[in-house]
């Protein structure tokens, strides 16, 4: 769902908006505790969240290509096609959405499990994980594989709050992620840089999830 709403602007900013007031709400209803500050700290752990993000993102991108080729390249290739709708707009309107849903999926799903269910911090970070990848689903059966790479992120995000209790760094280094990782999307339909044009026939495209 929450890929579909990042192709228009006004659905992505609306729910913003709606994400980030409800979790102030559910944080004062629930009496959950936010570090919010902007320090060198918080920047430093965003930094290095990103990087392992993108790391992460590079080797996974780099091993399916390898194992699975054409056949797994022709699936981005959709992926990055069902994206074509945005601009510059788009792109800073996914960061704020990207930063809203950390108030949600962290500072609200994840603290609460911590503290107010309390769970362990790993189990926390799975369950909070999962739903986060569950409402990244896309309703077509070629696009399955990004809800896991969602979930992945997600458990990547919650490990960083865990360890540094910074909501701060996470929305930093969601913001970042999803605005370059869109504009690249948007380099990679006028270019071709990374995934090179079509080569396999429509007919093909279900082949990646019959391996």
């Amino acid at each position: 769902m929450l890929f579909s709403i990042k192709n228009r602007v006004g659905g992505t900013m609306f729910l913003t908006l709606i994400l980030a007031g409800v979790s102030v709400g559910l944080r004062g209803l629930f009496g959950l505790s936010w570090d919010l500050r902007f320090s060198p700290a918080a920047v430093a752990a965003a930094a290095a969240g990103l990087a392992v993000i993108v790391g992460v993102n590079a080797l996974l991108h780099a091993a399916m290509s390898a194992c699975f080729g054409e056949t797994y390249r022709s699936v981005c290739r959709s992926f990055v096609d069902y994206f074509r709708p945005q601009g510059c707009p788009h792109f800073i309107a996914a960061g704020l959405l990207a930063a809203a849903e950390e108030t949600f999926f962290r500072g609200v799903v994840l603290e609460w499990l911590m503290t107010g269910a309390g769970w362990n911090a790993i189990l926390s970070v799975v369950a909070s994980g999962f739903l986060f990848g569950l409402c990244h689903v896309i309703p077509d059966r070629r696009f399955t594989l990004f809800a896991f790479w969602a979930i992945l992120e997600g458990l990547f995000l919650g490990g960083l709050y865990a360890m540094t209790h910074s909501l701060t760094a996470l929305m930093l280094s969601h913001f970042v992620n999803d605005a370059t990782g869109y504009a690249l999307f948007a380099a990679e339909r006028r270019h071709h840089w990374l995934l090179g044009p079509q080569k396999i026939s429509h007919s093909h495209r279900w082949a990646f999830f019959n391996f």
